[in-house]
């Protein structure tokens, strides 16, 4: 990406009217290459059955949450199978329709595609935020150079690992869903076997989506991984890394 992006203001979470979205496409937008490059969708794409597979996920998404906007995660199988990369799709595509906003949060501490996507790299993210009373909202909410989107990285301090089920993240989550009606919450979750610690944060979303590998996992697997997230809280399955044709 050519510039560096810029902070989003408190506004931008926990404004209350629609005039935001206008002021949101005042971004550096990434390229086309560049969309191509970070394998991020996008309304002129070339790889136009990904795109249509992240817009139905969407609609599922739409059709399966009653609220006027949801939260969800997105969580994987194991680790490596894409789920992050799912995650960031999935905001991107209800962002690349206008009347919607997107945000994503990070809640794992691997290496993810938005990590490429925010140059500099940023220098406080959620975890930072949790943890240290000084650090406001609009210090860790990033534009990734995508219209309509705006990003919070999972940060650097390893204590605020420890506080994504605790009262700052629940505030956090709570104020950027009740007081903007446009905007729609994706959460990266680390792996399966990592949610064990995190179900009060699971209690507070919408519903969970799991990325499963395709051809690489037994129906045991799959059926373990359901039983953490919780059959009542599943609301998606995505089978990543299908072969084409």
């Amino acid at each position: 990406m050519s510039d560096p992006v810029e902070p989003a203001g408190l506004n931008e979470i926990i404004g209350a009217n629609r005039a935001r979205i206008t002021e949101m496409t005042e971004v550096s937008r990434l390229k086309d290459v560049e969309f191509e490059l970070l394998r991020v969708v996008h309304p002129l794409t070339r790889n136009e059955s990904t795109l249509a597979r992240f817009n139905d996920l969407v609609k599922e998404l739409m059709a399966h949450c009653a609220e006027p906007n949801f939260m969800i995660g997105v969580t994987g199988l194991s680790r490596g199978v894409g789920a992050s990369y799912v995650a960031m799709n999935t905001a991107v595509a209800l962002a690349n329709d206008f009347r919607r906003t997107s945000l994503l949060v990070e809640c794992n501490p691997h290496r993810t595609p938005l990590a490429r996507m925010l140059l500099p790299p940023p220098e406080v993210g959620l975890c930072d935020y949790l943890v240290q009373s000084e650090l406001h909202v609009d210090d860790i909410v990033y534009a990734p150079g995508v219209a309509r989107m705006r990003a919070i990285p999972f940060g650097h301090d390893a204590a605020g690992a420890q506080a994504l089920c605790g009262e700052r993240m629940q505030q956090l989550l709570s104020a950027a869903r009740a007081r903007y009606s446009d905007r729609f919450i994706v959460l990266d979750l680390p792996e399966v076997d990592a949610l064990q610690a995190l179900q009060p944060l699971l209690d507070w979303l919408d519903g969970t989506v799991l990325v499963v590998p395709y051809g690489s996992s037994s129906s045991t697997t799959a059926r373990r991984a359901i039983d953490v997230i919780g059959s009542e809280r599943l609301v998606g399955l995505v089978m990543n890394r299908v072969p084409t044709v």
